[in-house]
């Protein structure tokens, strides 16, 4: 197969042209690069859409993957296809569960969300401990792996797997914006020690480092949630 040509249209940062904080688009942008896929980045002021973006996707969403003459919106869709096209390296599980498997942890981001942009007092406490029950089963299979196997790097085992992908960005972006403006690091709760290393570990990676936006453009976006 020879070497699509592949531009992802990706969420601007601050100034207009830096990566943003959509942890979507990091799930495609780090697929692309643990496939070894070259691609151009495009970043599009999500605020402020132009009229050829719109015309590429209606929808106005990103991310938006154009992969030689198609034209692919939504992050699911697109890793599908880039899973499917380019199969080596294998991200994604396979069996019987595998679609189980790319949930693990799919309740944390709803449930940050719900808490930090909660401004109702008399429910707060309530949104936390719905939090903290989401750590809490993460960190749980963190610790125990698959099955009671001996916990692991990463979801799957010592390497990235597709659902990494989805709930590592998340968990980063909730990790920090909590500290930043709660004052509640989850880091370094001693209720969460393996979602601490599983985030030190994800960060570190080569593909994140490859594709990550800075501390200041999530402070700004989240932020604005509590004005």
């Amino acid at each position: 197969m020879s070497t699509p040509a592949i531009t992802l249209y990706a969420k601007a940062g601050l100034d207009g042209k830096e990566l943003g904080d959509c942890p979507f688009t990091q799930r495609v942008g780090m697929t692309l690069q643990l496939k070894g896929l070259p691609f151009t980045t495009e970043t599009i002021d999500v605020s402020n859409k132009p009229e050829w973006f719109l015309a590429l996707n209606p929808k106005g969403t990103v991310p938006v993957l154009r992969y030689d003459s198609s034209i692919v919106p939504d992050s699911d869709v697109i890793c599908e296809l880039l899973e499917q096209r380019h199969p080596e390296p294998r991200l994604y599980p396979v069996g019987g569960d595998s679609a189980e498997k790319l949930k693990i942890g799919a309740g944390i981001h709803p449930a940050f969300a719900a808490y930090f942009k909660n401004r109702d007092v008399a429910i707060e406490t309530g949104l936390q401990e719905k939090l903290i029950s989401e750590l809490v089963a993460f960190e749980g299979y963190l610790e125990n792996g698959e099955k009671g196997d001996p916990r692991r790097v990463f979801i799957l085992g010592d390497s990235l797997s597709a659902g990494d992908l989805i709930v590592g960005p998340r968990i980063r972006i909730a990790a920090h914006v909590i500290k930043k403006f709660k004052g509640w690091d989850i880091l370094a709760d001693p209720r969460f020690p393996a979602i601490s290393g599983y985030v030190r570990a994800f960060v570190e990676t080569e593909a994140y480092k490859s594709f990550s936006f800075r501390d200041e453009v999530m402070e700004h976006n989240w932020g604005k949630f509590l004005q």
